[in-house]
């Protein structure tokens, strides 16, 4: 676990995934924040960064990808950790999710013990970055 709580947002459309999502992470004692669309999240990282993203693959209006490119070409956006979540499984599927500059990825549905093996990797990163 880390010493100091780490900022993250959760983004997502589907307010049950929000709500699992928080539980989960505010048991690793997370600073989380919870939102439903890209358009949001990119206002809230704009007023104070976060640390570690969340990202649901498919949201309404900009989709997770977009939002993750879009907070890459942001000054300091490669230090985010950038976790993408998404019922695709397929190779190419994937492909995209890194393409367009996921540090991570976590298929649906979501599993809390591989959940943790993907924070656990988030922490490392961030902790090798600070």
């Amino acid at each position: 676990m880390t010493t100091v709580p780490l900022r993250t947002l959760v983004v997502d459309d589907s307010s049950s995934m929000r709500v699992l999502l928080r539980e989960l992470l505010c048991e690793r004692d997370y600073e989380v924040t919870a939102l439903g669309s890209a358009e949001e999240a990119l206002e809230a990282h704009a007023e104070q960064p976060f640390q570690l993203m969340l990202v649901d693959w498919t949201l309404p209006g900009m989709s997770g990808l977009a939002l993750c490119r879009a907070i890459r070409a942001q000054p300091g956006g490669e230090q985010v950790f950038i976790l993408v979540i998404t019922g695709r499984n397929k190779a190419v599927d994937l492909g995209a999710v890194l393409d367009a500059g996921a540090s991570d990825y976590l298929s649906k549905p979501i599993d809390p013990e591989i959940l943790s093996t993907r924070l656990l990797i988030a922490e490392r990163a961030l902790a090798a970055v600070a």
